[in-house]
């Protein structure tokens, strides 16, 4: 739930399920860097988290330099 809109009662009643990841700050605001490193850590995968941030952030840049159009694009 690191992007969704849980509320406290719904933390808590997943919470007796399994350990529950919410928003850190405020709900759909959570990048998706973030949403990977916080998952990554809950499943106990911290260094495969930050590894899957890294090649994401590789496939970004090669986008880039193939598709110079999306230069300044979000």
């Amino acid at each position: 739930a690191a992007y969704s809109g849980l509320s406290q009662s719904d933390y808590e009643t997943l919470s007796r399920i399994a350990p529950v990841i919410a928003y850190p700050e405020a709900a759909w605001t959570t990048t998706w860097r973030e949403m990977i490193r916080q998952n990554a850590a809950g499943l106990g995968m911290a260094e495969e988290g930050d590894e899957m941030v890294a090649e994401i952030e590789e496939r970004i840049a090669t986008a880039r330099e193939e598709y110079p159009e999306l230069a300044g694009k979000t």
